[in-house]
């Protein structure tokens, strides 16, 4: 596993740990104990790009040799292309940039964290009510019936006290909708013919949004056959969803595209529609 791929492409490093783990890759100490932390570490490191920043920490003690992470105390000096590099420049600054994007997204909207393990949590903290900006929660709704019972998608603001309480009623969406919403969507959105839009906006974009038209372009360019639902592709393309009312849901993708999905009845097919 390419790890910083990895978390280019939407996982976080919870997840990237436990697959390092699963498929027994060994680390520094030649064991295939991973941990979150030590991947975080891994995508902050400057050496991987050929980089290194000097005086990171400093001596607080001679005697006891004690030190300390230079938390400004000091200058630090960062000398490039100190050796070779490990990694294209552009992807280590690709990822920073969806480090800064993730951590502005959940500051945000008041969600916990964007990325979840796991395939069935791939919308957790993407779908976003559309008139106070809260992240919506997954509630189960029971029924007298077992079979009855389904998993809704809930303004988290819903059912808070006072003046940031959300007031929209009946604003929940079916769990069974968001999986075929999404796709149809990507397949409005690939219908478009993007693929020279994307190319042009490739010479005025950053490492980040370059890596992800560079996707985007791949996947138009490759004529795949999206007729089953793939979690990869809400990680790789979705950036979120707004839900205005139960029938109208906006998908906000990547490359800055957005389609809007209007549903004939509730749980029942999605008309599309690009903007």
């Amino acid at each position: 596993m390419q790890i910083n791929q990895a978390f280019l492409d939407g996982k976080g490093s919870v997840q990237i740990a436990e697959e390092l783990k699963e498929e027994g890759i060994p680390g520094w100490n030649r064991e295939s104990k991973w941990r979150a932390s030590t991947i975080e570490r891994m995508l902050e490191n400057e050496k991987y790009k050929g980089d290194v920043l000097m005086q990171k920490t400093y001596t607080v003690d001679f005697l006891t040799r004690k030190r300390m992470k230079n938390e400004g105390e000091l200058p630090m000096y960062l000398i490039e292309d100190n050796h070779p590099a490990i990694i294209e420049r552009d992807t280590w600054e690709a990822v920073q940039l969806e480090k800064e994007r993730r951590i502005a997204f959940v500051e945000g909207t008041g969600s916990k964290k964007m990325t979840f393990n796991g395939d069935d949590y791939v919308f957790f903290g993407k779908v976003i009510c559309g008139h106070c900006g809260s992240a919506f929660g997954r509630r189960t709704w029971h029924a007298n019936d077992p079979n009855a019972r389904r998993h809704v998608w809930l303004c988290k603001n819903r059912y808070v006290k006072g003046e940031k309480r959300c007031r929209v009623k009946n604003h929940h969406v079916n769990d069974l909708d968001l999986a075929p919403a999404f796709m149809q969507a990507l397949k409005e959105l690939l219908n478009q013919n993007n693929i020279k839009k994307w190319t042009e906006a490739k010479e005025q974009a950053d490492p980040l949004l370059n890596y992800k038209l560079d996707q985007f372009i791949e996947l138009a360019k490759s004529h795949q056959e999206l007729s089953d639902y793939q979690p990869e592709l809400v990680r790789r393309f979705l950036e979120r969803i707004v839900v205005e009312d139960k029938q109208t849901l906006r998908f906000h993708f990547l490359d800055g595209s957005v389609v809007e999905m209007k549903a004939n009845r509730y749980a029942e097919g999605w008309k599309n529609r690009i903007k």
